[in-house]
Formats: structure tokens, sequence, C-alpha cells
């Protein structure tokens, strides 16, 4: 008998890429045949179905609408689904709260995790300026440490998407479960491959998408590194991302130029990635207790076919092909300096010319991050879990 199965994530804010994710984890499992998995997303965005993905509206207005986002999670999605009819749910881990354990004990769940939550809370912690937000992140930290275990405890098994996250959750769980390293994936067919532009020895053309204010994006890494640069190249960085950026507080040297684009999407973004000689991936996971990560704008750029670099562990980038086209940078509070890049961008752009290696990233990201691949996996795992 096939078992019924329920992807669940409840999305809270502006989390774009999280939906582009789940888009493509459901596009993957239509094309690998998984008929028995219903992908659900629980939030804001109005109800219907998109590319195999159910959306449940839950209003976020009202007296209890924030509440029920903030510190009510499991029972707002408790209320908005019949969760009763499947056989097994796997539950993007929203944080806990008083009503997690029960949410456990009541449904088969394998819970998906994409951090290590404690640490998480705790970086965010000194970060948030906003009173309002201070109280949520405390409260949901209390939270955390009081529920989190208690609803590991009753769950049936543990996904988690770098090896040390699973390790985590497991520990915090306190016994034996059934367990999966999940790294994220890309829908490589979604995205165009827009290619990169060679460096030409004169200015070097950096893009970051999705840079923001978290401390873990590592923009001031970044920053850092170019203000200090006396090279006689020209640099001209592109900072892409809906948050403002404090760059005026660096001095940067007449050769360096930073440019802050705001939100892009669609062909504004395509053809800026496709001017650029490298991407830049997160530079300071290590803030939010992470050694290791899997960040969905790696993948981007991968299947985009553009160099990256990036100061993590990564599990799909081990080995000389890997290699080939990225540059992993110390995962500390250094400067990022600028002379290896450039030496970077410049092997990578005489590979492109000779062998083309913007089509041989690509051909990397279908063949070891792709998410059909991954769901398969993902898929075979969940088929044997015991209820």
């Amino acid at each position: 008998m096939t078992r019924r199965i329920a992807y669940v994530s409840l999305i809270v804010g502006p989390t774009s890429g999280v939906e582009r994710k789940i888009l493509g984890q459901a596009r993957a499992l239509q094309r690998i045949g998984a008929d028995e998995v219903d992908v659900i997303i629980v939030g804001e965005p109005p109800p219907g179905e998109r590319d195999g993905v159910r959306y449940v509206h839950v209003r976020r207005s009202g007296l209890l609408g924030p509440l029920r986002y903030g510190l009510r999670r499991f029972a707002l999605v408790e209320g908005a689904l019949d969760l009763g009819r499947y056989d097994l749910v796997l539950f993007r881990y929203p944080f806990a709260d008083p009503a997690a354990a029960t949410f456990a004990e009541r449904y088969p769940v394998v819970s998906e995790h994409h951090t290590k939550e404690i640490p998480e809370r705790l970086a965010t912690l000194k970060e948030t300026r906003r009173p309002d937000q201070l109280v949520h992140q405390r409260l949901s930290l209390t939270y955390e440490r009081q529920y989190g275990p208690l609803y590991l405890s009753q769950v049936h098994g543990i996904v988690g998407v770098t090896d040390e996250i699973r390790r985590y959750e497991l520990e915090r769980a306190g016994r034996s479960l059934p367990s999966l390293t999940l790294p994220n994936g890309i829908d490589v067919e979604a995205v165009p491959h827009t290619r990169f532009t060679p460096f030409d020895g004169r200015t070097l053309h950096l893009v970051f998408v999705g840079a923001g204010s978290a401390s873990w994006h590592g923009v001031d890494r970044l920053l850092a590194g170019l203000a200090t640069y006396r090279g006689g190249v020209a640099i001209h960085c592109h900072l892409v991302g809906g948050q403002p950026i404090a760059v005026a507080r660096w001095r940067m040297p007449a050769q360096v130029r930073v440019e802050l684009h705001g939100p892009l999407y669609g062909g504004d973004l395509d053809r800026l990635l496709a001017s650029a000689t490298m991407a830049i991936g997160p530079l300071a996971v290590h803030r939010k207790g992470l050694s290791e990560a899997c960040p969905l704008k790696t993948r981007e750029y991968a299947a985009r076919g553009i160099p990256f670099l990036y100061s993590h562990e990564d599990p799909d980038l081990r080995g000389p092909d890997a290699d080939s086209f990225t540059l992993k940078v110390p995962a500390d509070e250094s400067p990022i300096p600028m002379a290896p890049l450039l030496h970077h961008a410049e092997q990578v752009s005489r590979l492109e010319r000779d062998k083309s290696l913007s089509d041989a990233i690509r051909a990397y990201a279908s063949s070891c991050v792709d998410w059909s691949l991954k769901m398969t996996k993902a898929l075979e795992f969940l088929r044997g879990v015991r209820i």
C-alpha cells in the first residue's frame, strides 16, 4: 500500500528563496513520479496551486494573526490542514513553541532542519535592535530551549541539510532516530544559463546576490577587504538585496566601486550576473555556529554557470571539479583578500576561453545538486521510516 506523505512548510515573512526552493522540490517530485507526496505551503500568499504546490492561506492580520505566526506556529499549521489523512508528515521545522511536542505526538512527523536553532537565535539576538523584535527573539529562544528537545523526542525521523545539523538535532532528541543528510539543491532546468564574462585584466566585476543585513551573510568581510585593497586593477562590486547595507562606513580606494542595486529579478538579475566574472556566496555562517552549509544562492550560481566565492564546508563542493570554479576563503573574521580573488578570476577566465568552463559548471550542477537527484534520495528515506 502506497504511503501518503505531506511535505509541509510554513512561510513567515518575505522568503522568496525558500518558496523557490519548495517549488523546485515539487517539480522534481513530479518528474520522478512521486504521486504520493503532497507539497503544501502554509502562509500569507493567496490560496491555490502552482507547480505542484498547494498554497493554504492563513491571515496574519487581526488580533491573533501576528501572534500565531510568531509564537503559535504549530497550532497555526494544525488548524490550517487536515494532517490526519496522511501516513507521514515531512515538516520544515518552524522553531519550537509550547504546542510542538503535542503536534509531534499527534502526527507521524519527520522533522526537516536548516540550521542549529539555538546558536542562530543567539546570533540574531546580538543584531536585533527593535524592542518588539527583541522580545520575540528572546521568547523564541526560551521556547526553543524548553520545547525543542521535547518535540524532537517525539518525531519519527530527522532530515538535516548538513551532517553537522543532523547530528545536532539527534543530540537534542536524546534518542536514536532514522535520519538523513540532504543538502539543498536547485531545479537546474528552471534557472537560466546566464554564463559569466571573463576577466579582461583591467576591471573585475563581482556580484553578491541576497546580500543583506544578517551578519552571517558576511558582506562586511567583503567590504573590509575591498577597503584595504591597494592593487592596480579596478574592482566593481554589485550588491543585490532588499536590505540596506551601510557601505559608507568603509572608505573605498579610488579603484573600487560598490553599487547597491536593491532587489533584482528576472531579466535584470540575469543581465547583471552575465556581466560579472565571479559571484559571492555567504562568508560568515560561522557566526551562527555552523561550519557546514549548503546555501541556495551557491546552487543557483552553479546552475547559472558562474564561478563563486564562499567560506564554509559544503558537502556538494568537494573534489577537483568543484575546485575549478570555486574559491574557498577562511571561515573567520578576517577581511576577504583581493589578491587570491583576482588570481582565481584569471584562472576561471582562462578556462572559460579554452574549455567553456561555464558549461562544465552547469553540468556539475545537473549531476550533483539538481533536486531530482536529491528528492529521489529523500523519497527512499521517507518510504523506509517506520511508523
